[in-house]
């Protein structure tokens, strides 16, 4: 069991002017609080007497301590602190102290609330960010689109210097991090992600210090150095250590925090079904009905709704109701695309230890009868295709030739781009055995929208899986209109045509 119920690391590197100034806020904010604590003061080599204040001040303070190392960058100074910390969750604070400690609460609060690290946004809705100059702001937003490109998706703010880690996710992650200056945020996110941890990025009061010794421009080279680094790291199997079956990765925010409601007695699950939805009030409870009136044993939906305007999400509760907590509801603050709310939906269909997950559109476009065939075809393959263009398949004849034709476009258009086996790229019928979508790293993928399909498909087909394309009939939706367009099409083509130049390359 931990020591203490929470450790604070604050990193110092010549922070001689203002280290006490910082402890005393934090220790004026802690002695308030009823659970046991610690401070950690991690000096990083100063080249000032900031060690010596530290050491000084702390002398007859139990709770405090300092801790030296050699100077090796903020990333080697966090890391020293977090693995010899006792909390049983570690908090990791700037020596600037830009966020007001009382903000701690925050993020003990969602730490409770099962998340394995939370961390500080100044980017995201409901965060202030006071006296930042615009040129510091424009290129830690630029570094934030490289981040998001070569490293870890769905984050905001990487570097912010205020997170939380529980006990087992520092002991997990720390041990590997080989990033010791600024960029070592973005590494130990991406192992997060790597390992299926839960992250929560909640909104922050952040005020700049106008005595900041960053130099955005040189810290922005030496954080892409490293963001690369991790790549290349990545790449060659460096982090080998890690856990051996990664999960995926869910990445939510405060504002946007993804509640699942669901009973603690709920049935168990043998076959998940993932419904993305976005003002699909109208089709969710016929689809449902078809669904559970097709007897297949322990089967559950999961809906990921994109804060539907039209109530959605409010359907879909009491539809859950109805079905006796067969049907969770993830719910999300915005309209995120297709791919990400089906990696939510897929991680947490292999948290309810579901054998087989399915994906599919709300729109009753898929009729929900070809399930047990889907099933049937599982026995003896590992991902199975819903597919328009294999023998046997089609559309519906009420399909009007516009949609026809994007959709003909897309589907050869994407398979010439790609080098796709399968006849039906794009379709949003499938399904999985668990085991084999598990192995899929979702965190490669780049499409968020349509796109997203032929990802799937792509890393079925380079991973080898036993692949069955079933043919299925398309169905118009029965209410409300496609969200299909040509901009949506053109912007899969690119994205799709560099994931293979860059595989290409590799």
């Amino acid at each position: 069991m931990p020591d203490h119920f929470l450790s604070v690391i604050i990193p110092a590197y010549n922070e001689s002017g203002r280290i006490i100034a910082t402890l005393r806020s934090v220790s004026r904010y802690l002695l308030g609080q009823s659970f046991t604590w610690e401070v950690i003061t991690v000096d990083d080599g100063s080249e000032d007497n900031t060690a010596e204040i530290v050491e000084q001040w702390s002398a007859g303070r139990d709770s405090f301590k300092l801790e030296r190392i050699r100077h090796a960058g903020k990333g080697a100074a966090v890391r020293h602190g977090m693995l010899v910390a006792q909390g049983e969750y570690r908090f990791m604070c700037d020596a600037d102290l830009a966020m007001p400690i009382d903000h701690l609460s925050d993020f003990l609060r969602y730490m409770s609330e099962g998340n394995d690290i939370v961390i500080g946004s100044r980017q995201i809705a409901g965060a202030n960010r006071y006296g930042e100059p615009q040129s510091r702001h424009f290129l830690g937003r630029a570094f934030n689109k490289v981040v998001q490109m070569l490293a870890v998706r769905g984050f905001h703010d990487t570097q912010c210097g205020f997170k939380c880690f529980s006990a087992a996710a520092a002991d997990a992650l720390f041990p590997l991090q080989r990033t010791t200056g600024w960029g070592f945020d973005v590494e130990l996110l991406f192992l997060a992600k790597k390992q299926g941890m839960r992250v929560l990025e909640i909104p922050i009061d952040w005020r700049h210090d106008s005595d900041s010794r960053l130099n955005p421009a040189s810290a922005g080279l030496n954080m892409l150095r490293d963001v690369l680094a991790v790549r290349w790291r990545s790449m060659l199997g460096r982090y080998s250590s890690a856990r051996t079956e990664e999960r995926l990765g869910d990445t939510v925010t405060a504002t946007g925090t993804v509640p699942v409601t669901q009973e603690d007695d709920s049935p168990p699950c043998a076959a998940a079904i993932v419904v993305p939805t976005y003002n699909e009030a109208e089709n969710l409870p016929l689809l449902a009905e078809r669904i559970f009136s097709l007897g297949v044993p322990d089967t559950r939906i999961i809906v990921v709704d994109d804060n539907s305007p039209d109530g959605t999400a409010d359907v879909a509760r009491s539809l859950s109701d109805r079905f006796g907590n067969r049907l969770d509801i993830i719910e999300r603050s915005a309209k995120n695309g297709l791919g990400t709310a089906y990696k939510v939906g897929f991680r947490h269909a292999i948290e309810q230890h579901a054998n087989y997950v399915i994906q599919m559109d709300a729109d009753l476009s898929h009729a929900p009868e070809y399930i047990p065939e889907f099933l049937r075809e599982l026995e003896h393959a590992d991902v199975v295709v819903g597919s328009r263009y294999t023998v046997g398949g089609g559309v519906d004849e009420e399909w009007r030739f516009r949609r026809h034709l994007l959709s003909a476009i897309a589907n050869y258009g994407i398979r010439a781009a790609v080098g796709l086996k399968v006849k039906d790229s794009t379709t949003g019928f499938k399904a999985f055995r668990a085991d084999a979508l598990r192995e899929i790293d979702f965190d490669e993928f780049r499409c968020k929208g349509f796109g997203f399909q032929a990802e799937v498909a792509y890393a079925c087909q380079r991973r080898g899986y036993r692949v069955v394309e079933h043919p299925i009939t398309f169905y118009d939706r029965a209410h409300g209109e496609s969200k299909l367009s040509l901009g949506i099409i053109l912007e899969a083509f690119w994205r799709l045509f560099l994931l293979r130049w860059r595989r290409k390359k590799s």
